[in-house]
């Protein structure tokens, strides 16, 4: 928001704060009629990417979003992006041990806090590669001492950095520091500039000897942490809560009362661009919100997922109440009241099984909805094994399908794939079933052999003009006599 501006930027918004007409003025005097309205052909265009504010003084002022600055909203602003993600394959963490991991993120000018942002992650839903890529966006300073200092450094500064620190949130309250990284802006002379990184934990951990921790110079206060993308030469004193500087050296008697207890209270965390300095950021504990953390997203303590859910709080800023249920693979609905459908296939070879399991090298079921009207075939899953599984299962959801598909078949591949046809089983058909629980055997009854194989076995009748294929006294299929013995 831009309050002051010289007369030439006034005179604009208010014709009484300079005896100069301003453009509108002078169109508005040339047409009669008021055919040039302030509000509807002015006031919209005043502030270029901004909203014009009518203030309490009477005057326009322009509201600019963050990427423009200026009293109509009329330069851009020099900027960073950053796009990260965390990557927990080789965190020395068990999963089942993490809450939360909360991650602090901080836009540095040298050891000086610019900006910070927060995010959190849920290892419980965000593993392997389903994880959530984070935008973040910060500013560069536009105080008098950084405009000059980048007017007279026209290369680059290399003094401005962006830190990660990621900390894991138990459920009893803990804030456990479990890794720290920091990244270098060589191009902070560029006015817009992206920095793009996965962050990782090491796959081994530093020895004795490479470890640089091993001489470290932070205080009593102060827990040396190693910068994980440093390659083992650098380190970090992580201040305990109230304690700042670069060796945790000074401390702040706001801290003694200002953050919720088992919260974080970090001085010079706010950073200068909030205006804010004079009070500590505060890091919540699991579950915990607001500037000193006195709120408190206690829904999941109600146990409110059914059948086995977990609860797991969004951290949505927007609704500090907000929770998710993570249903287990049998239920769905926002609270894991639903149960899914099920087709469940075992396997049970008898004496009369036509293939050995020795034969088969690979299988795959077709799970498939059978139409009436077209007497088509549609696939709605299939699923690849290595050899011949001991049952298969498939569950699907009743907000996609009312019903499970109404067939499946079973493809089997032998050692001689390259060379044979596959070999094909009818596991079942049975329309309009919520649920299918069968056991099956490779019988000669369930087999599926080849239409020309079967030339001798057709019968054709000639008023449907349909083929009708026999193997013993059981029916296998019906379909319509187009090209089939061609």
């Amino acid at each position: 928001m831009n309050l002051k501006s010289d007369d030439n930027i006034t005179r604009v918004f208010e014709r009484h704060y300079s005896q100069v007409k301003s453009v509108y003025e002078r169109v508005h005097d040339l047409l009669s009629n008021d055919i040039i309205k302030f509000e509807r052909d002015y006031l919209p265009f005043i502030c270029n990417r901004g909203i014009a504010i009518k203030y309490y003084t009477g005057h326009t002022v322009c509201f600019c979003p963050s990427s423009y600055y200026g009293f109509q909203c009329e330069f851009y602003s020099d900027r960073i992006t950053v796009a990260t993600h965390l990557d927990l394959h080789n965190s020395r963490l068990l999963i089942s041990e993490i809450n939360v991991i909360k991650v602090l993120t901080t836009f540095l000018f040298e050891d000086q806090i610019i900006d910070y942002y927060e995010f959190h992650i849920d290892p419980q839903t965000q593993i392997n590669e389903n994880y959530i890529k984070q935008g973040i966006y910060f500013l560069y300073p536009r105080l008098k001492e950084f405009l000059h200092m980048k007017k007279t450094n026209r290369s680059d500064t290399q003094l401005y950095s962006v830190r990660f620190e990621a900390f894991n949130l138990d459920l009893n309250e803990k804030i456990q520091i479990i890794g720290i990284w920091k990244y270098q802006i060589y191009f902070d002379n560029l006015p817009v500039f992206r920095l793009s990184k996965i962050l990782r934990f090491p796959s081994q951990v530093s020895s004795f000897i490479n470890d640089p921790c091993l001489n470290n110079s932070c205080s009593k206060n102060g827990l040396c942490q190693e910068v994980l993308n440093s390659n083992h030469s650098s380190y970090f004193c992580f201040c305990k809560s109230g304690y700042y500087g670069i060796y945790c050296e000074h401390y702040d008697e706001v801290c003694s009362h200002y953050c919720a207890p088992k919260s974080l209270c970090k001085p010079k965390y706010r950073g200068i661009l909030t205006g804010n300095q004079q009070h500590p950021l505060c890091l919540c504990p699991v579950s915990t919100f607001g500037n000193r953390c006195y709120f408190k997203n206690e829904n999941c303590k109600k146990n409110p997922c059914l059948n086995g859910g977990s609860c797991i709080v969004t951290y949505n800023m927007t609704d500090i109440n907000e929770y998710i249920c993570i249903c287990t693979s049998l239920f769905q609905g926002n609270q894991c009241q639903l149960s899914k459908g099920i087709v469940n296939i075992t396997f049970a070879l008898s004496s009369g099984t036509v293939l050995q399991t020795t034969d088969v090298v690979a299988t795959t079921v077709l799970y498939s909805d059978y139409k009436v009207e077209t007497l088509d075939f549609i696939v709605r899953h299939q699923q690849v094994y290595i050899g011949l599984p001991l049952g298969v299962k498939l569950i699907y959801s009743h907000k996609l399908a009312t019903y499970a598909p109404t067939t499946a078949v079973l493809k089997v591949y032998g050692p001689n794939y390259h060379h044979q046809e596959p070999k094909y089983y009818l596991l079942y058909f049975h329309p309009d079933q919520k649920e299918i629980h069968i056991r099956f055997d490779l019988t000669l009854e369930n087999y599926c052999p080849f239409v020309r194989t079967l030339r001798h076995l057709v019968q054709t009748t000639k008023k449907t003009g349909k083929l009708r294929f026999f193997s013993s006294d059981i029916m296998l299929s019906e379909v319509k006599l187009v090209h089939i013995l061609s």
